[in-house]
């Protein structure tokens, strides 16, 4: 249950159905089986995932104030707070990189105040500067929150409840990511001990089917789990130093050089995302 005002980040194996479990509540699928209940008074905002820019020839300034219907003065005040100043403003639209276009798409979609956000891998594409920003404006959204997501530092600033997704079960962990990690490798070091000596002491709300997985004799943890935490760390470490490179640097270099350093760290982002996957995998 979404109750309002939560900040639930939800996880879980590509393929789980995380994206499915968005499009019921939109309504754009059916179930197969039980219902989906929203509120009358629900307003829902929805930022899919989505890495290009909108093939649109105005500046940034001029779209915003088309989409808005505000004034320049007021236009510009709102879209500093989502780090379009000055000469950023004046940006084509369609040259935006994919981290400036998240930031421009929720800045437009807080305008129109929903109650509950949904978020599909928000950080994505995003340096340090874009994902502070993006952090500032949804610690002050008032609403409740739903998003998918892989980036651990996110999911700590914000989250306070995380779900995952997996075997078309849904467990709830209370706390953010460091709660759920730690919770998660407890569960690891329970499974792998006979049944005989296992404790029931982890304040983790599960279904039946997930405690079926959790219980289960057969199920034991991954060998791998922690070369994988390893390799995460390895490339969260990477990121940042790129991070840091792109924003001492992205005035001194050439515009080729910069886009392929962008590719690079694009790059970087989708391995970590995979280990991510798989360190989810049970």
């Amino acid at each position: 249950m979404l109750l309002y005002g939560e900040k639930i980040m939800l996880l879980g194996p590509n393929g789980t159905g995380k994206t499915t479990l968005f499009k019921l509540i939109l309504g754009t699928e059916a179930p197969d089986s039980g219902t989906i209940d929203i509120g009358a008074r629900v307003d829902i905002g929805y930022l899919a995932q989505q890495q290009y820019p909108a093939d649109d020839k105005k500046n940034v300034l001029a779209y915003f104030r088309e989409a808005a219907g505000m004034e320049e003065g007021e236009a510009r005040s709102h879209l500093a707070r989502y780090l379009f100043t000055q000469g950023d403003v004046f940006k084509s639209v369609s040259q935006l990189s994919g981290g400036e276009w998240t930031r421009l798409r929720l800045a437009l979609l807080i305008l129109k105040k929903p109650n509950l956000l949904l978020l599909d891998e928000p950080t994505n594409h995003m340096d340090i500067a874009s994902r502070e920003a993006l952090e500032d404006a949804l610690e002050d959204f008032p609403g409740t929150i739903l998003a998918i997501s892989h980036d651990r530092y996110f999911i700590n600033r914000l989250a306070n409840k995380v779900w995952e997704l997996d075997r078309a079960a849904l467990t709830v962990y209370l706390g953010a990511y460091d709660d759920y990690a730690e919770k998660r490798k407890q569960l690891r070091t329970e499974e792998s001990q006979p049944l005989a000596v296992k404790k029931e002491a982890y304040p983790v709300k599960r279904n039946q089917a997930a405690d079926h997985y959790a219980h289960s004799p057969s199920k034991q943890p991954k060998p791998n789990t922690e070369k994988l935490e390893q390799q995460i760390s390895q490339l969260e470490a990477r990121l940042a130093e790129m991070d840091m490179e792109l924003n001492e640097k992205s005035e001194q270099i050439g515009v080729d050089e910069l886009a392929q350093r962008w590719r690079e760290r694009e790059q970087v982002q989708e391995q970590l995302n995979d280990i991510y996957t798989k360190w989810m995998e049970p």
